[in-house]
């Protein structure tokens, strides 16, 4: 599964994930996902496996331009 080592620490995947130290998985052009299934960009956010977004504030902000506190977003 894991093919190689980079020199920085990272472990790169062939399908060009590259998995990090911190066990967070550093997509190509995705950002971040971690073992959880979440999703997290460069800027702090992270992408959730159902089209939204959770922001630092801990708001969720929808692919179709909408936020969803977390107070709603148990759907």
């Amino acid at each position: 599964m894991m093919r190689w080592k980079t020199e920085d620490g990272e472990r790169r995947m062939e399908d060009g994930e590259r998995r990090m130290e911190n066990g967070e998985w550093r997509m190509e052009n995705e950002g971040w996902r971690t073992e959880n299934g979440e999703r997290r960009m460069e800027d702090g956010e992270r992408r959730m496996e159902n089209g939204g977004w959770k922001a630092k504030d801990d708001e969720w902000r929808m692919e179709n331009g909408g936020w969803r506190t977390k107070e709603h977003a148990s759907t």
